[in-house]
Formats: structure tokens, C-alpha cells, sequence
């Protein structure tokens, strides 16, 4: 089988029908679609169900699993696939006609890259959607693992990435990463493997404010396991290591930011001088810098109240 399509969702039962048929409607028909429930609440299960019965494939896997995270469930759908190529697809988040088409072109003509990765369209609620085309790498992978940590590298999103199933005979996504696990996944994909851009929209990603992706309980809870989850990995080589403290004081001031958005100015305070310390370049980060000040003046107000 050339696609297993796996699809991780929780309490996103409005959306997940049409990420299911957008996968079923390609015109390439060598593909297998695993859902992994992690423990939703609403009537996901009846949905996916129900669209089993409708019979537009016979090849659709639903697996319920009590709630674990996105990561768990991304290894779950890995664990119980069967496809020489991995595709992951968020919930909320659908392919484009003629993906597959695509994907297999491009397999057809690169046969040797780990994972390739396309465009995606993102779809804003009330806004006009925009197209947008990822960063290529160079082919360096300490430059690209470099670029792609500094965020220079931008636009490799899920939906719109592929990879080889040998890659999960390395690595697995971290199941103490609860948010952006994707991006430590990548990251080290990027430094251990061959990865390539193609140059076609894949995806359209929905973006609205119950998305996970935007969930700051999930990014406090994280904190700082994704530098772990990224540097703490036994075959990465030293020379990737040295990008340690780097990376560390960039998570430390976006854990700032976050704390500074959710109104808790003290503890923006505190990350953002961490970060400083850990390394005192992050100074030159201008909006990470603001919001520093303006979760101090808070905080100063409060003393002085």
C-alpha cells in the first residue's frame, strides 16, 4: 500500500467527516485512512462510524484510545498502519484534490528523500484563505536543522508532509510533548534523514481559536520538553548538540510571551529572564522584548498598589 493516512482527533466531531472524505475523494486510490480517537467526548466515534457504513472505502481503521495527547495518538496511527509512506492529517484539516496525484509524481521522479513536504492552504474563519509555499532546504542538514530551530525555515506543516515508514524505525514522536510536537518531530527528521520541498499545495489547514494548536494549557505543559524531546536524542551528533542553548532561550522567551498574553505578568517576568540568562543574544528579539516590558510595568504597578 503506497499512503497510510493518519488522522489523530479529539472533540473535533464538526470537522472530522470532511477531513475523512477529503482523503477518500483523491483520485489515486492506493491509500488506508487510520483514525485515532484520543478520547473524545462529543459523538466523533458515531461520525467516523457512520461514514464507515456509507461505504466510500473499505480500507478506513477508527481506533479509540483514552485521552494520552496528539503525540500518543500519532504513534498509535503509526503503530496500526500498513503504507510504505506515513501522511498525517490533523482532524480539523483537509487534503487538496489531486494530493496523492502529486505525491506520487513526485515519489515517481525523487525516490530517495526520507519525507517531502508541499504548500498548504490556510483557511482563516471570516478571512479569504491564503496559499501559502514552505521554505526548501538546502540539502545541508546542520544548516537546515539550524534554519529551521531559528525559524527561517517556515511553512512544513502536517497535512502537508510525507515520510517514508523507515523513518519510525529511528524516531517517534515524543508522547511528553503535548504541543508543537510536530516541529520537534521535524526537526529531527531534518538533521537524521533526507527530507525534500515539493512544490504544490497538499493541505488546507484550518485555523480557528479552538484549534490545539493554540491551546496555552498544552503549551505550559510542554514547556520546555520539546528542547529535551529535540537535543535529548541519543543518536543526534555533537555538532547538532551545540544548538542547544541557543534553541532553550528561545522556548523560554516564547513561554514568556505565552504567560505574558494569558494576563500572568509575573511569570513572563521570570521566563523572560531565564531566557536572557541562558543566553543574553535573545536581547535583540524586539517583540519578545516588548511584551517583557509590558509584563514588567504590571508587575511593578502591582508592588507599588
Amino acid at each position: 500500500m503506497k499512503f497510510s493516512v493518519v488522522i489523530p482527533t479529539y472533540n473535533y466531531a464538526e470537522y472530522i467527516e470532511r477531513s475523512i472524505k477529503s482523503v477518500c475523494e483523491q483520485s489515486e486510490k492506493d491509500f488506508e485512512i487510520i483514525v485515532v480517537d484520543d478520547g473524545s467526548k462529543d459523538n466523533t466515534q458515531e461520525i467516523v462510524e457512520r461514514v464507515i457504513d456509507q461505504g466510500l472505502e473499505n480500507n478506513i481503521k477508527y481506533i479509540y484510545q483514552e485521552n494520552q495527547g496528539v503525540s500518543v495518538a500519532r504513534n498509535t496511527g503509526v503503530k496500526n498502519s500498513s503504507g510504505y509512506y506515513i501522511w498525517f492529517l490533523d482532524s480539523d484539516d483537509i487534503l487538496l484534490p489531486n494530493a496523492f496525484k502529486y505525491a506520487i509524481n513526485f515519489i515517481n521522479k525523487n525516490p530517495d528523500p526520507d519525507m517531502f513536504y508541499g504548500g498548504y492552504r490556510a483557511n482563516y474563519i471570516n478571512v479569504p484563505a491564503v496559499d501559502r509555499y514552505p521554505s526548501p532546504l538546502s540539502g545541508n542538514r546542520l544548516k537546515d536543522f539550524s534554519a529551521l530551530l531559528e525559524g527561517k525555515i517556515k511553512g512544513i506543516n502536517t497535512g502537508c508532509i510525507v515520510f517514508k515508514r523507515s523513518v519510525f524505525d529511528d524516531l517517534m514522536f515524543d508522547e511528553d510533548v503535548y504541543t508543537v510536537e510536530d516541529f520537534a518531530f521535524f526537526a529531527l527528521v531534518i538533521a537524521m534523514k533526507k527530507g525534500k520541498m515539493i512544490n504544490e499545495l497538499l493541505a488546507e489547514k484550518t485555523r480557528h481559536p479552538d484549534s490545539l494548536r493554540d491551546n496555552y494549557h498544552a503549551v505550559l505543559k510542554t514547556g520546555t520538553k520539546m528542547v529535551d524531546a529535540i537535543f535529548e536524542n541519543p543518536k543526534l551528533d555533537s555538532e547538532f548538540l551545540a544548538l542547544r542553548t541557543k534553541f532553550l532561550a528561545r522556548r523560554l522567551l516564547s513561554l514568556s510571551r505565552a504567560h505574558h498574553r494569558n494576563g500572568e505578568h509575573k511569570q513572563a517576568v521570570e521566563y523572560y529572564l531565564k531566557g536572557l540568562k541562558t543566553n543574553f543574544r535573545v536581547i535583540r528579539r524586539t517583540r519578545y522584548l516588548r511584551c517583557f516590558f509590558s509584563s514588567l510595568m504590571f508587575v511593578l504597578k502591582e508592588r507599588l498598589v
